[in-house]
């Protein structure tokens, strides 16, 4: 018995400095393995307008290929800051007003005059605005941010940086896809795709089509009912979309392609409500929800009532709006409930309420009609000593909307979606560029024209209650 176990504890003792001495082994093979994976997942970039390894360009660049992009979520260029840091874009009073800002650089302002110094470019096709390439971009093969002046290469004004984007091409190999997505605020999205050879392998097609909705994450209250108080929809930041993208590929000999891509996006949107700040008064003992002593905010504080809310609701009188009191009754008959715990008198114009709670205050529309359409010919025609690459688009962009300028349930003033509200777009862009390589020098020169027409419509409605408030 005792041989035995003398046996047992020798072969174990055996055997742990075996696998001391195949563990390094082991090690350097697994790492020898890992090198070989990292050299033949090469990153492949279009930064200097040619394809070249990332680790080869002398430019900040960080790009990001289909399997990253499709993991992440993300679906338009806003999602992009998931994934790439120092990226930030952000939209202030309308989806359209959209701007990226790269290592905190980038053009803020509400004019459509204005152009980014971060550029947009799909497919090769610069954007006149951020604004105008920021709907669902479908399948997409890559993503590049580049940081820094890249004004030379990719066009006017990219001071900060450019954001580029390649989409899926069309394939010779038949391929489809479907996607189906559920949310909170009982959002969905459908997506779905197609692709494969029309004639043999020299014509491929690539149709791509998606819908997406979400409900709003504002609650609005439209105040009392009076013949001002126009607006119906009682949630702000909702999201209503579909979007269709067809893309032919033509490769009649091994030296020529041709690709031409069509795109068409429709946004019905209601954006962008603000909620009404006020200021908080830290050791402000009191827990009552009225608009004399405020709402409480934190423990031990409460938010200060504001001053140009009394004033506003001085101007006004009349019953609970049908639609609140239909849509978030509690029972009483003056007030309603917007969110677990907090009672809103309906017959007020301004109320205040935790900030952060999503509720607004809007007796107008804040309508967002957008139409985003265009269509691009990107030719590649290889002479041997160099290849000579042409892009030719054009694109036309709306985005007609309404607004409740005041912020609040007050008739004050707004901008009605009657069409005579908004911004048109149409651009005609053709590149042209010729770029070739020898063993000591790599070359490029190119052509650029962009003629763009905007059109800015703006008129500002005075409403029921700006004689007697001013």
């Amino acid at each position: 018995m005792s041989s035995k176990n003398r046996r047992s504890y020798f072969l174990l003792a055996c055997a742990i400095p075996a696998l001391a001495w195949w563990s390094p082994a082991l090690a350097q093979e697994s790492a020898a393995t890992e090198e070989d994976e990292l050299r033949s997942a090469e990153i492949v970039v279009t930064a200097q307008q040619r394809e070249q390894s990332i680790q080869d360009i002398p430019i900040s660049v960080i790009a990001f290929d289909a399997d990253t992009v499709q993991q992440a979520g993300v679906r338009d260029l806003k999602d992009v800051q998931i994934l790439a840091p120092g990226l930030l874009v952000t939209s202030t009073t309308t989806e359209t007003s959209t701007t990226a800002r790269i290592r905190g650089v980038g053009t803020v302002g509400d004019n459509p005059g204005l152009e980014s110094s971060v550029g947009i470019s799909i497919d090769g096709v610069f954007r006149a605005r951020n604004g105008v390439g920021f709907g669902d971009l479908g399948e997409i093969e890559r993503i590049e941010v580049l940081r820094g002046p890249q004004g030379t290469l990719f066009g006017k004004n990219t001071s900060a940086g450019l954001i580029s984007v390649v989409t899926a091409q069309p394939s010779f190999e038949f391929g489809a896809n479907a996607e189906l997505t559920i949310s909170n605020f009982d959002g969905y999205g459908v997506s779905g795709s197609v692709t494969g050879p029309i004639f043999e392998d020299k014509l491929a097609f690539r149709l791509f089509g998606v819908r997406r909705e979400r409900d709003g994450f504002q609650d609005v209250i439209v105040g009392p009912d009076r013949p001002t108080t126009t607006r119906t929809e009682l949630e702000d930041g909702d999201q209503r979309f579909f979007s269709i993208r067809a893309s032919t590929l033509y490769t009649p000999t091994d030296n020529f392609d041709l690709t031409l891509n069509f795109d068409y996006t429709r946004r019905n949107e209601d954006c962008c409500g603000a909620a009404a700040l006020a200021p908080i008064n830290p050791g402000v003992a009191g827990n009552a929800q009225t608009f004399a002593t405020g709402i409480p905010s934190f423990p031990g504080t409460v938010q200060a009532p504001n001053a140009t809310a009394a004033i506003l609701n001085s101007l006004v009188s009349g019953s609970p709006n049908p639609a609140d009191i239909n849509n978030r009754a509690t029972g009483a008959a003056v007030f309603v409930d917007v969110a677990p715990g907090i009672a809103v008198n309906p017959v007020r114009i301004l109320e205040q309420v935790p900030t952060f709670d999503r509720i607004i205050f809007s007796n107008r529309s804040t309508d967002n009609d957008i139409e985003d359409y265009g269509f691009n010919g990107n030719i590649n025609w290889d002479f041997g000593f160099a290849t000579l690459t042409s892009i030719t688009a054009y694109r036309e962009f709306s985005s007609l909307r309404g607004q409740d300028t005041d912020f609040t349930a007050a008739d004050l003033w707004f901008r009605p979606n009657d069409g005579n509200n908004g911004e048109l777009f149409d651009n005609f862009s053709q590149e042209l560029r010729l770029q070739g390589s020898t063993d000591s020098l790599d070359w490029l020169v190119g052509f650029f024209f962009s003629q763009e027409n905007l059109e800015r419509r703006d008129n500002l409605t005075l409403g029921a209650d700006y004689a007697p408030y001013f």
